[in-house]
């Protein structure tokens, strides 16, 4: 409320509130002209309040230096047509270059409110509307809680308290501020099954205090918080409809552990393994090899899946010598059916040919072989040999055999002078 106190009587039909202007110097350093009429009394006195209208508020608010923000900061100016006296004397102007000071100032003392909000999935973006505007560069994201139910609930009601987020907005102030949320924010919302999948299972709690919360007016006002026994519903909620990608692999060929990094957080459980192709080049003139057995973790919902593969198809691929040996030999190939995200969306495929991934980080194979058992066959002069992994037959080094009658403290022993070896690249020698 603006109240103007006049030396007499003023014809309030004639008051014409937009050739007001409210400066934050004298001078008319920072000022602002009001843009509608506002709402005032039609009785004709000396005094007359004018309530300024919504968007001369926020206006006001906005104007760069914050004309109005405190006694020594508001000034008011005005043309002679602001009004008429009861014998239709214009006024006395005061110019914008001596601008008259409030003789009362009350300060903004109420808090901006969350009014509504959006939220989409998709794009990971949280759009909050509020009653005043807010300082857009004050704005504090791990105030927002995201919660599945209006009344928090433990051990029933899903929540995640956000963490980090980039703000932003038109202008500096504004009663729309868009919050872009961080990956890891929103890849962890998305581990929960029942938070924010729909309408009915997105509610926002805020928490704040006098000295610090959410955000601010232009006055210092933080926002108000919204209780967790009492949270906003969603206003428009628009669902995941992205597909997942596989962004990167690594590859041990020591443990024979294969990291997946997706774009998002996908349901681990619904991983089909088997979907998983080893290429030696990215078009399909290479050799490859298709999982057969594997082990994953986590169990829960994830962007990163950790797949532990089976010590037969990780010697099968060690006694590939043209496939896997190095970063540029070593690709691969999954199908749109492997994984879906947490909104049930298919992977995006990668396949020979057209987009095949080659590997990250390659980690060679830095463990030895051991012998893990043999056997003879006097009648036909034979030995076998069984190893953990695959071994090159043709560097069989006979001469390094030797047979002995016990495990140890041997009495008697032979070391090998020759024979014919397999020279296949194989777990088992004969």
């Amino acid at each position: 409320v603006l109240t103007l106190h006049f030396s007499k009587t003023v014809n309030s039909s004639t008051l014409l509130p937009t050739a007001i202007i409210i400066s934050s110097t004298a001078a008319g350093a920072s000022s602002y002209q009001l843009s509608s009429a506002g709402v005032f009394g039609s009785t004709n006195q000396a005094d007359i309040a004018v309530t300024l209208s919504v968007a001369d508020l926020l206006g006001l608010r906005s104007t760069s230096g914050s004309p109005a923000a405190n006694i020594n900061a508001t000034f008011v100016s005005f043309e002679a047509s602001l009004a008429m006296d009861m014998n239709s004397n214009h006024i006395v102007a005061i110019p914008s270059s001596a601008g008259q000071r409030a003789a009362v100032y009350t300060a903004d003392l109420t808090a901006p409110t969350l009014l509504s909000y959006d939220l989409n999935m998709s794009l990971g973006v949280l759009t909050l509307h509020f009653s005043e505007l807010v300082d857009v560069a004050t704005f504090n994201s791990s105030f927002v809680t995201l919660q599945s139910t209006a009344t928090y609930s433990s051990g029933t009601t899903a929540a995640y308290r956000l963490t980090s987020g980039q703000a932003w907005a038109s202008q500096g102030f504004s009663q729309t501020v868009g919050l872009n949320l961080s990956l890891a924010d929103l890849n962890a919302v998305k581990q929960f099954a029942s938070l924010a999948v729909s309408s009915s299972t997105t509610f926002v709690s805020l928490m704040g205090s006098f000295a610090l919360g959410l955000t601010q007016d232009s006055a210092g006002n933080q926002v108000a918080p919204i209780g967790s026994a009492q949270a906003l519903a969603v206003s428009v909620f628009q669902a995941d409809t992205v597909q997942p990608v596989l962004i990167a692999f690594d590859l041990n060929m020591t443990s024979g552990v294969v990291t997946l990094s997706f774009s998002e957080t996908v349901n681990s459980s619904s991983l089909l393994s088997t979907s998983l192709v080893f290429w030696s080049t990215p078009g399909a003139q290479g050799t490859s090899f298709r999982v057969t057995d594997a082990t994953w973790t986590p169990s829960i919902p994830s962007d990163v899946l950790f797949v532990m593969l089976s010590d037969s198809d990780v010697n099968s691929i060690r006694a590939n010598t043209a496939l896997a040996v190095s970063q540029n030999t070593t690709f691969l190939t999954i199908s749109s059916n492997a994984v879906n995200d947490m909104a049930h969306n298919p992977l995006v495929a990668r396949q020979i040919g057209l987009n095949a991934l080659r590997v990250s980080l390659y980690t060679a194979d830095a463990v030895a072989s051991k012998l893990f058992s043999f056997g003879i066959d006097m009648n036909n002069n034979t030995l076998s040999l069984t190893f953990d992994q695959p071994v090159v037959g043709a560097t069989l080094n006979v001469s390094g055999i030797v047979l002995q009658n016990s495990v140890s403290s041997a009495t008697q022993s032979f070391r090998l002078t020759g024979g014919a070896a397999s020279s296949a690249i194989s777990t088992i020698l004969t």
